[in-house]
């Protein structure tokens, strides 16, 4: 899969012919963006009623209340992701799909298993992040995974630029199979539609261990699904 990377952009990934990117600027703005819009929720909530109203008398305190809510709440969320992995330096996106499991373990903290599968670079990514869960809707997610994907030699090319035999269009190389460790950090929010049902847009950075170097890519989804 095509991925950002510390190394001098001139560097091509082995294999893919996709250039890699610079790690530290993009992977320092993508993980601040990520906590100002989750700070941004958080400041929202944590503001609380206004002294002397009846929202200030009736409620004990956000977190009081987001228990209060959770007891009884189905522990259990469902869903199939779409949407696509950006490579900054391609100016490309990927197809992305892909379903996901939530347990509930507290009010406050769930646990996520994740499958997608990026089609284009025919790369399958499994992920067990843990999450904040926060009263207003707000859903932030780190935790490990790993990248399933195949990696194939370059078509071998004759005198004059044209492909060899090997590379004649229609034919697929071998490739050598790899696992990839990566850890993976998110933002999401949660619309309910109903009593069960929810849309959840999320944004994820993706670091991804490749080659002795962290490579990147940014993940927009939308989530679709219902608690049970």
């Amino acid at each position: 899969m095509a991925r950002g990377s510390a190394e001098p952009p001139s560097l091509e990934a082995k294999g893919t012919g996709m250039k890699r990117t610079r790690l530290t600027t993009r992977t320092v703005v993508g993980l601040a963006c990520l906590c100002g819009v989750a700070a941004s929720g958080w400041a929202q909530e944590h503001a609380g009623p206004e002294p002397g109203t009846e929202e200030a008398h009736a409620a004990h305190g956000p977190a009081e209340a987001h228990e209060a809510h959770a007891e009884g709440h189905p522990k259990n969320f469902l869903g199939i992701v779409l949407g696509g992995t950006y490579e900054s330096e391609e100016e490309d996106t990927y197809f992305t799909m892909g379903g996901e499991y939530e347990r509930l373990l507290s009010p406050r903290f769930a646990l996520v298993l994740g499958v997608e599968y990026i089609t284009e670079v025919d790369a399958w990514i499994a992920f067990v992040p843990f999450v904040y869960r926060h009263g207003s809707g707000w859903r932030l997610l780190t935790g490990p995974g790993i990248e399933l994907k195949t990696r194939r030699p370059e078509p071998e090319r004759e005198h004059g630029g044209e492909l060899g035999i090997a590379g004649e269009i229609g034919e697929r190389l071998p490739g050598k199979e790899e696992n990839l460790f990566l850890w993976r950090f998110g933002v999401a929010y949660n619309f309910t539609l109903g009593e069960r049902y929810a849309i959840a847009p999320a944004v994820d950075l993706d670091l991804v261990r490749e080659d002795g170097h962290w490579v990147e890519a940014l993940v927009f989804t939308v989530s679709f699904g219902f608690d049970f």
